[in-house]
């Protein structure tokens, strides 16, 4: 079996769906036809992975939202302290002050400033 420098890179750009970016890949496989090593159809094909991907990509972004219940405030789904970034505190201040501290003072407690008497 002979070498096919054709084949090779589509397969490559094929195996990169998911893994780089789409307009990476769209400008590579477009100078690759404009050399005359891919065709319109490779470049076909490629789009038609770029597509699939990006389809199922939506689908599961968009299938937690439609399952959440809405009962679960943003500081509840622990997306800040699974950042790693170590600011679980100002979370759990932010979630308090958004329910209201009930004297009628503006929460202040995303500065990561206490509230006090002037």
């Amino acid at each position: 079996m002979s070498f096919s420098m054709r084949n090779f890179i589509k397969n490559g750009f094929l195996k990169a769906v998911g893994k780089m970016g789409d307009y990476w890949i769209i400008l590579n496989a477009a100078g690759w036809l404009d050399k005359g090593v891919l065709l319109e159809e490779d470049l076909i094909e490629i789009q038609s992975a770029l597509d699939a991907r990006n389809a199922a990509a939506l689908a599961d972004s968009v299938a937690p939202a439609e399952s959440d219940s809405g009962d679960a405030s943003p500081a509840d789904s622990g997306a800040d302290s699974a950042s790693g970034s170590g600011d679980a505190s100002l979370t759990d201040s932010n979630a308090d002050s958004a329910s209201g501290s009930g004297d009628g003072t503006p929460a202040d407690s995303a500065s990561g400033a206490e509230n006090s008497p002037d």
